[in-house]
């Protein structure tokens, strides 16, 4: 049974959904979520529709789709996979640009052992959603070759909500970054205080 032009054009209105956030953004912004204007979190919710939508719209009797069909698909699916690792390219910008500023605020004498540590468990939450994504165009392309496309594009679409929650941790961690960085104390200086007493 092939797809019928309805099906095609759900499919399709679903997954153009995901792409309708522009990636516009300001370089000199910063993770904090008042000076990036929800504009993680709207992407994220956008990628958060990834429902069973798609595959539901995928006949239980389907064995193989169309060459038309499965290029629409594959390309939507790829427009996903595009946002997922735009996302990702720019918190790991954000994420060196921490880094940096984490060590000047170190140099200049704060405690910033705080932020370090939620700086290394974004960096962490990155690695995983690179990881996660890695294969993701030979997932798609086999889900929607294989003669079961419906229940091939469950697992896919697994693997994308694995990427966006990553990702979606990894946002949250720079923003308490941000925040360890702003409540960052100076370290005490004990040494300056015993030779000032001892004299």
């Amino acid at each position: 049974m092939r797809f019928s032009t309805w099906n095609i054009f759900i499919i399709f209105v679903v997954l153009l959904s995901f792409t309708q956030v522009s990636f516009a953004q300001d370089a000199s912004s910063t993770a904090s979520s008042n000076e990036s204007g929800g504009f993680f979190e709207s992407v994220l919710e956008n990628i958060g529709g990834i429902k069973d939508s798609v595959a539901e719209a995928v006949p239980a009797s389907q064995s193989v789709l169309t060459v038309v069909t499965e290029k629409r698909l594959t390309n939507l699916a790829a427009n996903i996979s595009n946002r997922l690792d735009g996302l990702s390219a720019r918190l790991r910008q954000i994420s060196s640009r921490l880094e940096v500023r984490i060590n000047k605020q170190a140099e200049a004498g704060y405690n910033v052992d705080a932020a370090r540590a939620s700086l290394a468990t974004a960096n962490e939450f990155l690695a995983a959603a690179a990881n996660d994504l890695k294969n993701i165009d030979l997932d798609v392309y086999r889900a929607f070759r294989s003669l079961t496309p419906k229940e091939d594009w469950r697992e896919v679409r697994a693997t994308y909500i694995k990427a966006r929650d990553n990702i979606r941790m990894a946002h949250t961690e720079l923003k308490n970054t941000v925040n360890a960085l702003k409540l960052a104390t100076p370290v005490a200086a004990v040494a300056t205080s015993t030779a000032t007493s001892t004299q």
